[in-house]
């Protein structure tokens, strides 16, 4: 546990990370150990101790499986987590370890069950959350909409929770917010919106030194740039975007890097260098299995096959 409290935690201990790698067979048996320890049955606890030690131990890896691609791992950890933080009423960790579940599921696009673990954050907030945490199930609850294409509840919900984070005053969550309205609006095809949105979340990432939000951010950027076909924007802005997300070992966003570039470069023809590029961010889709595997996975498919027979007669001349 201290290990992990050493190591682990929020976003900004990312130079830590590879410490928990090194070490996740002891870490991984240590939370088998706390579950089974903790023996939860139905309301009834059998260690409280152990149980408020199995919830600590969430906490400090949460960020480090969200950055490092266990997500398998985050989800066992994290329903259980919730299991036992319910049985205690404990409803400020349970809240957690709902909104972490419903924001992996979100990511893999398993939007039943991302609606309900985010109604399930909700309702554990609201009878023991803070006004910055129901903020966040809010938040979450307009990512859900917005993948279900209701974008009407999408909008007032993610309006309404950045207003909570204006309250508030915490510059990153802000900036969360104003970027989840950015890509609210691309999917509406409301460009030029959606990239003010981005770019001030790119902003006040920058503003306040968050390396992991500025690599986000410019993902956003170039993902909004491919959806316009602006291809030497959206290169501007993988290319920054990778060296970036390979620094703070998100793995997620070096994925999003990478297909972005063998997107740009499939579309001026340089295929040679689309298929590398694409096939490594689809080995880590996969890993993942996060909502982008299958445009990747077709992506890959295309860059295989050979170039029609009047471009093979370019090459030539």
């Amino acid at each position: 546990m201290d290990y992990a409290k050493q190591y682990g935690g929020g976003s900004w201990n990312y130079k830590t990370y590879d410490h928990l790698e090194a070490e996740w067979t002891n870490l991984n048996a240590t939370a088998n150990w706390l579950w089974e320890t903790a023996s939860v049955q139905g309301d009834t606890v059998g260690d409280k101790d152990v149980a408020l030690m199995l919830n600590g131990l969430a906490d400090a890896l949460r960020r480090f499986c969200e950055f490092f691609g266990r997500w398998d791992e985050e989800i066992q950890l994290d329903s259980r987590g919730y299991e036992v933080a319910s049985a205690l009423q404990d409803w400020g960790n349970a809240g957690w370890r709902a909104q972490d579940l419903a924001f992996t599921y979100f990511n893999r696009a398993r939007t039943d069950d991302a609606a309900l673990w985010a109604d399930q954050c909700a309702e554990a907030w609201a009878r023991g959350g803070s006004k910055y945490e129901q903020g966040l199930a809010t938040r979450m609850r307009g990512l859900v909409a917005r993948q279900r294409k209701d974008y009407n509840d999408a909008e007032r919900l993610l309006q309404e929770a950045l207003a909570i984070f204006r309250d508030w005053g915490d510059e990153a969550l802000i900036a969360t917010g104003l970027n989840s309205l950015g890509g609210l609006e691309s999917e509406r095809k409301n460009y030029e919106p959606a990239e003010q949105y981005c770019i001030a979340a790119l902003e006040l990432a920058r503003k306040i030194n968050d390396k992991q939000l500025e690599a986000n951010y410019m993902g956003s950027l170039g993902e909004l740039a491919l959806d316009r076909e602006q291809w030497a924007k959206a290169r501007k802005w993988c290319e920054q975007e990778l060296p970036l997300a390979k620094e703070v070992g998100r793995q997620e966003l070096v994925a999003d890097a990478q297909y972005g570039l063998a997107r740009v470069n499939e579309a001026e023809g340089r295929a040679d260098l689309a298929l590398p590029l694409a096939q490594d961010a689809l080995k880590i889709y996969k890993r993942l299995q996060h909502r982008k595997l299958a445009a990747a996975r077709e992506l890959v498919e295309r860059l295989k096959q050979p170039p029609p027979p009047e471009d093979q007669e370019k090459e030539k001349n």
